[in-house]
C-alpha cells in the first residue's frame, strides 16, 4: 500500500532493520572502546604499584643498611635493625594502600553490564 510520493511499508521497514543494525554495531564499538580505556587504566595503576614497590625495596636497601649503622652507634646492633624494620613496614604498608586505593576505583562492571544488555537487546530483536 503506497501512496503517490511515499515509501512503501518494505522501504520502511528495511530502512529501520538497517539503522537498527548500525546502531547496535555502535554500541558494541562503543562497548569495546571502553573496555579498552578501562584496561588501560588497570595496567597504568598497576605499572605505577609495580614500579613504586621496587624502587623503594632498592632504595630502601641501602638507605636502611646506612641508618642501622648509624643508630647502632647510639643502640645495640640488633634494636637498630629492629627499629628500622618497623619503620621500613610502615612505609610499605603505606605503598600499598595508595596502589589498592588506584586499583580499587577502576571498575569493568559498567561496561559489562552495556555488552549485556546490548546482547539482550540483540537477542530480543533476532526473534
Amino acid at each position: 500500500m503506497t501512496v503517490e510520493g511515499d515509501r512503501s511499508i518494505t522501504g520502511i521497514l528495511a530502512d529501520i532493520a538497517e539503522h537498527v543494525d548500525t546502531i547496535v554495531r555502535a554500541q558494541f564499538r562503543l562497548a569495546r572502546v571502553e573496555l579498552r580505556d578501562e584496561l588501560r587504566r588497570l595496567e597504568r595503576a598497576s605499572m605505577l604499584l609495580a614500579v613504586g614497590l621496587v624502587i623503594a625495596t632498592m632504595a630502601m636497601g641501602f638507605v636502611l643498611l646506612a641508618v642501622v649503622y648509624a643508630l647502632s652507634t647510639v643502640m645495640t646492633l640488633s634494636a637498630a635493625a629492629l627499629l628500622v624494620g618497623l619503620v621500613t613496614a610502615a612505609a610499605a604498608i603505606a605503598f600499598v594502600i595508595a596502589g589498592w586505593k588506584r586499583l580499587h576505583g577502576i571498575t569493568l562492571e559498567k561496561t559489562a553490564a552495556t555488552l549485556q544488555e546490548n546482547i539482550q537487546w540483540t537477542k530480543t530483536r533476532a526473534r
